[in-house]
């Protein structure tokens, strides 16, 4: 309990800087005015769509349990995506959350190779319609943004292309397992080098019967077309979701006059920024990236409360919740 509630205060250490920024800058007054003056109907409907992207986050998970080992309860399912979600924000590139759900996942019983292809899976297939979505938008709306925006453009089309080779990688680790138990056997050496594992040839056996458990998941998956198709749509679901949260805090702060496809396509942009920015949340780079692109639509005095609105919906919100849950759980992650 005690290394978990240190990974809270972590966590909430990044909700005081924000807090610490906002007031210090003087920016608060026009955060103050902004929100008086926003229609509160278009600010529920934000949040509405971030609590329908974790509900389908969590239902994405719950089918994965269900089918791939045994019923469960869709709270247990929604412990794991909240847990996920916090471990995911207070970690660079977001490399916490995964283990964390992996350690709450062998609680539930559910066995690690299994619980590890479940996890590579939802993010495949997460990464792959990420992927999809935005190199669509990027053939439909270059142009655009080109003429407005072309010295951050370029980091778009670099974060693009760092998402199209990490699902790459991915796909082709999922399906060849020589090179997993090449590339573990290496890890594992180097580690022991180091002396920070003791017994190689224990810690070898474990690994190799955690890959091969792995590599059977993922062909049982393979043979659940079904649930594949589901996830798919699930995951395009969720993602349109989450990108239309800007475009509520536009018509929120009374705006018009932009195509919603605009908003998305600036949205899922303003992720491929942020997906190579070395910081939990990928704070600064978010915060950033929407600046410069949002800044075509939102009017100058709308555009900080409308970047501090968003990512209190879609980060520090969930933080904080996800943090209640780490403190309320007998579970110590931080050995994940």
């Amino acid at each position: 309990m005690n290394k978990n509630r240190f990974w809270f205060i972590i966590g909430a250490l990044f909700l005081i800087s924000a807090c610490t920024y906002l007031f210090t800058s003087g920016q608060y007054i026009n955060v103050v005015h902004a929100l008086k003056s926003m229609n509160k109907w278009w600010l529920l409907s934000a949040m509405g769509l971030i609590l329908i992207y974790w509900l389908v986050e969590t239902k994405i998970i719950h089918l994965l349990i269900n089918r791939l080992y045994k019923k469960k309860k869709f709270r247990d399912a929604l412990k794991v995506s909240m847990i996920g979600q916090f471990f995911s924000g207070i970690t660079p590139f977001a490399t916490g959350g995964q283990p964390a759900q992996l350690v709450l996942l062998s609680k539930l019983d559910v066995p690690v190779g299994m619980g590890s292809s479940m996890l590579m899976s939802k993010f495949i297939i997460y990464q792959g319609i990420l992927v999809l979505y935005a190199g669509i938008l990027l053939i439909l709306k270059a142009n655009m943004f080109l003429s407005n925006i072309s010295n951050l453009f370029s980091l778009v089309l670099i974060g693009f292309g760092v998402n199209l080779v990490v699902i790459s990688a991915l796909v082709f680790i999922s399906i060849s397992k020589k090179t997993n138990k090449k590339v573990s056997n290496k890890i594992i050496k180097i580690l022991y080098k180091i002396n920070l594992i003791k017994n190689i040839d224990m810690v070898q056996l474990k690994i190799a019967k955690n890959i091969e458990e792995f590599h059977q998941q993922v062909a049982i998956l393979s043979g659940h077309k079904i649930l594949v198709f589901k996830m798919v749509l699930l995951t395009f679901f969720q993602l349109t979701c989450y990108f239309l949260v800007p475009y509520c805090l536009y018509r929120g702060f009374g705006l018009t006059g932009v195509a919603i496809t605009d908003i998305i396509a600036a949205t899922a942009f303003v992720l491929m920024v942020t997906s190579f920015i070395p910081m939990p949340g990928g704070s600064g780079g978010a915060e950033g990236g929407f600046y410069i692109i949002f800044g075509m639509f939102f009017i100058g005095k709308y555009i900080v409360p409308a970047i501090l609105v968003w990512r209190v919906i879609t980060y520090y919100m969930w933080m904080v919740i996800g943090g209640f849950w780490v403190l309320s759980s007998n579970v110590n992650y931080a050995r994940s």
